[in-house]
């Protein structure tokens, strides 16, 4: 019988695989718990508290509010004249293309910008 695989156009858009340390690295499983509809994911077990809500969105919303977000603090410190560090995540990346898409069309400087980016084998010893 041929295994059927789970399309997820949020996972198929890169070719991604799981850390090596992971244990756990099955794409396909990982791909069949991504298909999970939004409904069972956000049905929570008796005793959750009642102010409690999970929000689902799609990746890409995840994406441009991330950058948005990026955006927004970054004009802030300008307009109160501070400087900006930020330590951003390595991964994912596309947050990045449109926080610079939107920095551009705004012509906003970033002269008081310092950016990293984190990286998670930082310290590892191979």
């Amino acid at each position: 019988m041929a295994k059927k695989t789970v399309r997820n156009p949020d996972l198929d858009l890169i070719d991604f695989q799981p850390a090596r340390f992971l244990a756990f690295r099955d794409m396909e499983v990982c791909k069949k718990v991504a298909a999970i509809p939004k409904a069972d994911l956000c049905r929570l077990p008796r005793g959750t508290h009642r102010g409690f809500k999970a929000v689902i969105r799609p990746v890409k919303d995840f994406h441009f509010q991330m950058a948005l977000d990026m955006l927004a603090r970054i004009r802030q410190a300008l307009e109160e004249g501070k400087q900006f560090v930020g330590v951003f995540p390595t991964g994912p990346i596309f947050q990045y293309q449109m926080l610079a898409d939107m920095v551009n069309a705004l012509r906003l400087p970033l002269h008081h910008v310092h950016y990293f980016s984190m990286d998670e084998y930082a310290g590892h010893q191979p």
